[in-house]
């Protein structure tokens, strides 16, 4: 089982609620996505993070309680 963990993708989805908040982060495209995804599974990563997802994925290991807080203040 492989597990893929992006962070903030660019794509209609809530497309209009980021509009309405005037959020201007968008994420990263899906085709770098799918690039990193690719890569990973080539080289038989089990745990593919992407962009951000790479160090939220390493400050998870380190702090979890304080990771969970950060995330939930967004």
């Amino acid at each position: 089982m492989f597990e893929i963990i992006p962070p903030m993708v660019d794509t209609d989805l809530d497309k209009g609620g980021r509009d309405e908040r005037e959020q201007d982060e968008r994420g990263i495209p899906p085709s770098e996505v799918a690039v990193a995804a690719m890569k990973g599974l080539a080289g038989d990563e089990y745990e593919i993070a992407g962009g951000e997802a790479k160090g939220l994925k390493k400050a998870a290991l380190k702090n979890p309680d304080e990771l969970f807080q950060r995330m939930n203040q967004w």
